[in-house]
């Protein structure tokens, strides 16, 4: 065989494994989509997402619009902010809340005025308490992010995580 021929031979394997690799992404274009930006439009339907207490604001990936009707509910799972200390809850968190106790300007809680452990959320600049549930109609364009009403400095002693249901309607 010529130099040529095996050119011409590693030019169409090259050539076919484009073309796989590209109708593969076709395929698998919103899973890719959603690894790589991570977050997917959500005009209508429902998603389910695992909220860890460890970690700061985790993005569900759902993208919302001004007056979208969101509800966000714990359906399953417990977290407690202080392994072994505080107890385990279910997103309402526990019963103190910095804010009433000091300036909100002096708490580490992303939101001073709710129970620490308590699920909250944000989209844009908007943050909010979520509980065990929660509807609000979105003020802001954005990516909903959840997460413990814990500071970051203390999520190392954190335990626990919490199932999510997340609805969205136009």
């Amino acid at each position: 065989m010529s130099n040529r021929h095996r050119w011409f031979i590693g030019g169409v394997l090259a050539g076919a494994l484009a073309i796989i690799l590209l109708c593969t992404a076709a395929l698998t274009g919103g899973l890719i989509t959603y690894l790589l930006l991570g977050s997917q439009p959500l005009d209508s339907g429902q998603t389910t997402m695992i909220i860890d207490a460890r970690q700061g604001w985790q993005s569900t990936g759902v993208r919302v619009t001004p007056g979208m009707r969101v509800s966000i509910e714990v359906t399953n799972g417990e977290w407690t902010y202080w392994s072994g200390i505080q107890p385990y809850n279910s997103g309402e968190g526990g019963n103190y809340i910095c804010a009433a106790a000091m300036p909100a300007s002096q708490c580490v809680e992303p939101l001073p005025d709710f129970p620490v452990g308590g699920l909250i959320g944000k989209i844009g600049s908007q943050t909010f308490g979520i509980g065990r549930y929660l509807t609000l109609l979105a003020e802001q364009p954005g990516t909903l992010w959840l997460r413990i009403n814990d500071g970051d400095g203390g999520l190392h002693d954190n335990a626990g995580e919490l199932v999510i249901d997340i609805s969205a309607q136009r």
